[in-house]
């Protein structure tokens, strides 16, 4: 069973860029279509370079969890000595059609993770900041 978070760009006009993440443990998935800029989706990158550094070491990234927009939540802790990584994700799918029900859709789960697929995950968020929609899917992997 295949665990990983993957964005890939979608849709920009002058002020926002939307992302799709797809995500993953094996037994629960979500995807959903997040409203972000393309500087805030390369701090990403920035946030988790290196990481992690010590035992413990906890960071979190979102596009902003909303009650009217769907988003993205990515927590990373390091669990012990051998650099062995958590990822904990939310991904909220919302939805508002006038005249309809508001759709709500939420997974939330966590898998692990190498030190090293945190390494391409960051190189490839890097190239998705900058690259034309659609072009590049950056993806973190989780354990086989």
């Amino acid at each position: 069973m295949e665990q990983y978070l993957k964005i890939k760009s979608i849709w920009e006009d002058d002020s926002l860029f939307e992302v799709r993440v797809t995500a993953s443990n094996g037994r629960f998935s979500g995807q959903a279509d997040c409203y972000t800029n393309r500087e805030h989706i390369g701090s990403l990158a920035s946030l988790i370079e290196g990481f992690p550094t010590k035992v413990g070491q906890e960071v979190e990234f979102t596009t902003g969890e909303s009650d009217d927009l769907s988003y993205f939540t990515l927590a990373l802790k390091c669990i012990d000595g051998s650099g062995h990584i958590t990822a904990r994700v939310k991904v909220a799918h919302i939805v508002t059609y006038t005249n309809t029900p508001q759709e709500k859709d939420f997974a939330e789960f966590e898998f692990g993770i190498e030190a090293s697929a945190i390494d391409t995950f960051v190189r490839n968020i890097k190239r998705l900041a900058k690259a034309k929609i659609g072009e590049i899917n950056a993806k973190l992997n989780g354990k086989t």
